[in-house]
């Protein structure tokens, strides 16, 4: 028998306190139901998408709410890059998804309805990484919450090929302030709900999703609760991931009256005392805890701490010391001798290689034929952003990075004390591969403290001199033409977040320009505010004032992108404060 997930990916950064009736924040969810299989067909997924869709809109007052059926591989596609626009400077993002699913090798996937899936390698191909939604759901600013209700077995029909498929979905560790939340623990089968409208799962989740004045923590509990009693411990719900230190609700209870200060409720001292205790190893303490909050939501916290520190050990994490930075000696590249084309660096050792561009002009954007092509490929509209065309003319030659910046690069400038933040790397390695999980503020400050150094004038690049920089001379979609394929560019060739890493920097050829990595392996904050098209736009190459401040662009695509992402003319945008594992930076230079 095919059994269903249900999918939901509840992605957005919610305020750390509960939210007022007049709250600003704006909150996007995605919903979907696949039922109609070639693989096998599923009874309840339209019914539960449905459900949770008029939750999201009626009972929780989301601003936007996107409900779509049936999808197939390019309809799934196209849904997630509307989402990405969609909430890209949301507070609260969500996707549901109630369909067919499974893992492979450790890696999760959710199925569209036209994957036949032959065989287990059919799933990069006809599949939509799990991964890759979280990626495209990072453009909300404060919280990512992830729920799979999934319930299935053996999705291959070649009885006996060989494959790495387990029961159920493979576990996640998520990132900060990220929830992933399993219908049914990792390696086990959820209820598809046979017989009924919803799983047991949805039933419970629209059952007190809503409820006024519940801490986000304890939705989920009275979910799990319901499950277990409605079919067996077995088919327990988990959560994975840790929250931030602040309450979080999905719907506040009613305000306290005016000058008085709202009474603690049991459920938010029991969520305060489960937070805590996330961070506590003695387990003296621990006992002590437990027999104190012994038959309360918060006693089974520190119970479940205790347990967990009891059978993993506690390893105190060696602290790794920046790079001793030494003054080089500084070698000033003379103007007089930067032709186009050259490449130089404006001090040893720490200065980025740059290169020379010459002036000249573009057209900038996409035609309108092609806006209609892609528009006739996703069946949706999503890149009149990209027009109307123009022409732009760069009236000087000015430098750009011939690499993004790299960790060796940033760690230099910690190191030196001129940058605050320390990006983590993933566990994938530092030195030349590209400078991640930084925001364009934390970009800022490198190009301010490489000005210092060198006495001369770094920036970001304008919106209009990065396009120029990455079409170097030609009018295509790419650098190289109108297709895109494996050994041109870090990117997710077969499906949605198929790549799982970065490389270093230079790993694929130059443009004509002399530039690497103007496609994908991470995306490249850029100096401007966010328009959401060209009208008016300066023909000069210059920043574009005004539009959007709380969003600024970023261009190039990145590895968990597909091809439509990494068009020299495609655009993307982020809160500046974001700091994203896809995300990072190259240098221009005033000459």
């Amino acid at each position: 028998m095919l059994y269903a997930i249900r999918f939901i990916a509840l992605v957005g950064l919610i305020a750390g306190l509960a939210l007022s009736p007049a709250r600003a924040e704006r909150r996007v969810a995605l919903v979907i139901g696949n039922a109609d299989y070639k693989i096998g067909p599923l009874a309840n997924p339209v019914n539960d998408a449905t459900a949770v869709a008029e939750a999201f809109e009626k009972a929780l007052g989301f601003d936007k709410v996107i409900l779509r059926k049936n999808l197939t591989f390019d309809g799934f596609r196209a849904a997630l890059m509307e989402l990405a626009r969609e909430v890209a400077g949301a507070e609260l993002g969500v996707v549901y998804f109630a369909g067919h699913g499974t893992e492979v090798a450790g890696k999760n996937f959710l199925i569209p309805v036209d994957a036949r899936l032959a065989k287990s390698g059919d799933l990069s191909l006809e599949a939509i990484a799990l991964d890759s939604v979280l990626e495209q759901l990072a453009g909300a600013s404060r919280l990512k919450l992830v729920i799979l209700d999934a319930c299935r077995n053996n999705l291959f029909p070649v009885a006996g090929a060989k494959r790495a498929v387990s029961r159920g979905l493979s576990r996640i560790e998520p990132e900060d302030n990220t929830l992933v939340v399993y219908a049914a623990k990792d390696g086990t089968t959820a209820d598809d709900g046979a017989g009924q409208r919803h799983s047991p799962f949805t039933q419970a989740l629209l059952k007190h999703l809503a409820t006024p004045g519940l801490e986000i923590n304890f939705v989920f509990r009275r979910v799990r609760d319901d499950v277990v009693a409605a079919t067996n411990p077995v088919r327990t719900p988990h959560v994975y991931g840790t929250l931030g230190g602040k309450e979080l609700y999905l719907k506040p209870g009613a305000p306290s009256p005016a000058g008085q200060a709202p009474a603690p409720s049991a459920a938010a001292e029991a969520a305060r005392i489960c937070r805590e205790v996330e961070g506590m190893s003695n387990p003296e303490m621990l006992a002590l805890l437990e027999r104190q909050h012994k038959g309360t939501l918060a006693g089974e916290c520190v119970a479940a701490r205790l347990a967990q520190i009891k059978t993993t050990a506690v390893v105190t994490p060696v602290p790794v010391q920046p790079p001793k930075v030494t003054e080089p000696p500084v070698t000033m590249a003379p103007e007089i001798g930067l032709k186009p084309g050259k490449a130089f660096r404006d001090c040893l050792d720490i200065c980025p290689e740059m290169v020379v561009l010459p002036a000249g002009e573009f057209m900038m954007g996409s035609s309108p034929a092609e806006i209609a092509a892609l528009k006739k490929i996703f069946g949706v509209d999503l890149f009149k952003d990209e027009g109307p065309q123009r022409k732009v003319t760069i009236a000087r030659a000015f430098a750009v990075g011939k690499y993004e910046v790299t960790f060796a690069e940033w760690d230099t400038c910690v190191a030196d004390g001129g940058c605050k933040h320390r990006p983590d790397d993933r566990g994938w390695g530092r030195g030349r591969r590209p400078v991640i999980n930084v925001s364009w503020h934390d970009a800022k400050q490198y190009v301010a403290w490489i000005s210092r150094k060198t006495g001369k004038t770094y920036r970001l690049l304008s919106e209009a001199e990065w396009e120029y920089a990455a079409r170097a001379g030609t009018t295509t979609r790419y650098a190289f033409g109108d297709t895109i394929r494996e050994g041109q560019a870090q990117y997710s060739e077969r499906s949605l977040g198929s790549t799982d890493k970065t490389v270093e920097v230079g790993s694929f050829p130059a443009n004509r320009f002399g530039l690497h990595d103007m496609h994908g392996n991470v995306w490249e904050w850029v100096e401007d505010n966010w328009h959401p098209n060209y009208k008016g736009a300066p023909i000069d190459g210059s920043v574009w004032p005004g539009g959007d401040s709380s969003m600024r662009v970023n261009r190039g695509g990145s590895r968990v992108d597909m091809w439509v992402h990494l068009r020299v003319a495609y655009r993307s945008r982020d809160s500046p404060d974001s700091a994203r594992p896809v995300v990072g930076f190259r240098l221009a230079r005033t000459l």
